[in-house]
């Protein structure tokens, strides 16, 4: 299987959370919550982060 990394909200960082792909997409889940989407990408051990995810102090790193 892949290895992907998808970003979620800084406030859900560090907590268990509910995958589910799809084709093309992954979506994510706290607590029943959806909190983050994105494209499925193709690929191994690569990251994707939505700037909107980051705190602001970290923006201009992400």
């Amino acid at each position: 299987m892949e290895k992907h990394f998808y970003s979620v909200p800084w406030s859900f960082a560090g907590k268990s959370v509910d995958v589910q792909i799809f084709d093309d997409v992954v979506d994510i889940f706290s607590a029943g919550e959806h909190i983050a989407s994105h494209r499925k990408k193709p690929g191994n051990m690569q990251y994707s982060t939505d700037k909107e995810h980051v705190p602001a102090k970290h923006q201009d790193l992400a």
